[in-house]
C-alpha cells in the first residue's frame, strides 16, 4: 500500500494495493505487484494526455523506458523514508517479528510472485507480510495526488469495471472454505475500492449468473401479464 501511494499519490490504487496483499495472504493467486501497477498503468494510459501521468511528477522525472520506472523509485524512497522507523513481518519464524529500524539503511525491496513484495537486508534476513506506518508516508511532500484518476481507472469503463467485479469475487471463492469470507463481505469491499454502492456490484455480479440473495421483496400489487 505504502509504495502504491509514493508511486501515485491516489487513495483509491492504495486501497486496491492492500486488498492485492491481503489476497495473497489468504492463500489466493495474485499477480506481482509490479504487474498488477503495470496493468492499471496500461488502463490508464488509453485516457492520459501526459505519458505516465498516472504517477507522481516525482516519480516520472527520472523515468527511462525499459530501464527505470516509477515503481522502482518508489520502492527506493520506501526504503529512505523507513530508515530509523519501526515495522513489522514474517521472517524466520511463524509469527510477525519487528524490522531493526537500521536495517532499512541497506536493505532492498523484491517483487516476489508467491511472497509478494519482500525487504532484503544486507546480512541475508528477508521480511514478508510487511507493515508499515503511515506517518512516514503523508508528509507534505508526498500528499495526495489532485485531479481526477484516470477513466479506466476511476470510475473505469463499463466493460473493465465488469471484469474487475467479477474477478474479485472469483478471487474470493476460490479461497478454502476456512479462510473464504462471507459474500456480503466481499461486496462491500469491492464497491468501497471502486466507489460505488453495494447494489451496483450485485447488479454487475448478477449479469455474470452470480448467487447473490437479493433480500427481501417490496410489497405491492402483482403484475399483470
Amino acid at each position: 500500500m505504502a509504495i502504491a501511494w509514493l508511486a501515485t499519490g491516489r487513495k483509491q490504487i492504495a486501497l486496491q494495493a492492500a486488498n492485492l496483499a491481503e489476497d495473497r495472504r489468504r492463500g489466493l493467486k495474485c499477480p506481482t505487484f509490479g504487474t498488477w501497477m503495470m496493468t492499471r498503468e496500461g488502463r490508464a494510459g488509453l485516457y492520459d494526455t501526459v505519458d505516465g501521468s498516472l504517477y507522481r511528477a516525482e516519480a516520472r522525472e527520472n523515468w527511462v523506458p525499459d530501464q527505470t520506472h516509477p515503481i522502482e523509485w518508489a520502492k527506493k524512497e520506501t526504503v529512505r523514508l523507513m530508515v530509523g522507523k519501526p515495522a513489522t513481518g514474517h521472517c524466520s519464524g511463524p509469527g510477525r517479528e519487528a524490522i531493526p529500524p537500521s536495517a532499512w539503511r541497506s536493505a532492498t525491496i523484491i517483487d516476489d510472485r508467491s511472497a509478494g513484495l519482500v525487504v532484503c537486508a544486507r546480512d541475508g534476513r528477508e521480511w514478508r507480510d510487511i507493515e508499515v506506518p503511515a506517518a512516514p508516508f503523508r508528509s507534505g511532500k508526498f500528499g495526495a495526488k489532485r485531479g481526477r484518476l484516470p477513466t479506466g481507472l476511476g470510475g473505469y469503463d463499463p466493460a473493465g469495471l465488469l471484469r474487475y467485479v467479477v474477478e474479485r469475487a472469483d478471487n474470493a471463492m476460490k479461497a478454502p472454505p476456512d479462510q473464504r469470507p462471507p459474500m456480503g463481505e466481499t461486496v462491500t469491499k469491492i464497491a468501497d475500492d471502486i466507489g460505488v454502492s453495494e447494489t451496483t456490484v450485485k447488479r454487475m455480479l448478477r449479469k455474470r449468473r452470480w448467487s447473490i440473495d437479493p433480500g427481501p421483496r417490496k410489497r405491492g400489487r402483482p403484475r399483470r401479464d
